[in-house]
């Protein structure tokens, strides 16, 4: 249930990020018209949303962070390589914009209480892997 609620909570908190208000506009200002700033919006909180509830469960479950880490950056680091450059810059940029003055002090309270009401040994590596 409590990965369910971050969930919700990345995504919800992703929303109302202002940086990310402003980024999806420029976007969407783009002479190509790159992408409509709702879609950037929705998809960008989908992935914070999904990050986050990763990140829950590697602390409810007690994974090692270099365990998820490690392998998306690969991931993101090969896609890179092989696409255009504007999709690759807005992708890269718009996970900058996810950790601002909304969405980080959310992240870290969770990831804090969850920890400590949990026994885990730490908490770290949520605002990583929701950006």
């Amino acid at each position: 249930l409590v990965v369910l609620y971050a969930l919700g909570l990345g995504f919800g908190g992703t929303l109302a990020e202002p940086a990310l208000l402003a980024f999806s506009s420029a976007v969407e200002a783009l002479p190509s018209g790159a992408m409509h700033r709702n879609a950037l919006c929705a998809v960008t909180a989908a992935g914070v949303g999904l990050g986050l509830a990763v990140g829950l469960t590697k602390v409810l479950l007690g994974w090692p962070l270099i365990v998820l880490l490690l392998p998306l950056y690969v991931l993101g680091l090969a896609v890179s390589a092989f696409t255009r450059e504007l999709p690759v810059g807005i992708a890269w940029d718009t996970a900058g914009v996810t950790t601002g003055e909304v969405t980080t002090p959310l992240i870290l309270a969770l990831g804090l209480g969850i920890a400590h009401a949990v026994h885990a040994t730490e908490g770290f590596g949520l605002l990583a892997l929701a950006s």
